[in-house]
């Protein structure tokens, strides 16, 4: 079973850990069958759920930002593709048409 709790910021791991030490032995004692091989432990969540995968995280969020990255620089690519192919179609304009909004 998970119990989830929030510790006050005065209260260090080990204390609490100590804490729950306490509380395991007493219900032990209260019920052996029913608590025979069970514990109780206070961890750090982020301990529990980053744990050993921080670089395998981290290698991930690289590929992630290299793939964004590349994808901005072809959309910024295609922009400034379209802007070159319409630069004669819009130096034509400029010199027939109306000036302005137009």
């Amino acid at each position: 079973m998970l119990g989830v709790a929030r510790l006050k910021s005065d209260v260090a791991i080990a204390s609490a850990n100590a804490s729950l030490d306490i509380v395991s032995r007493r219900l032990q004692a209260a019920d052996p069958k029913v608590e025979a091989g069970r514990s109780i432990e206070a961890l750090l969540a982020h301990d529990d759920l980053v744990g050993d995968s921080r670089q395998p995280l981290l290698l991930l969020l690289a590929c992630v930002a290299a793939v964004l990255l590349i994808a901005c620089v072809n959309v910024s690519n295609l922009l400034l593709a379209g802007a070159v192919d319409r630069q004669s179609e819009i130096a034509v304009r400029s010199a027939l048409g109306p000036r302005g909004a137009r």
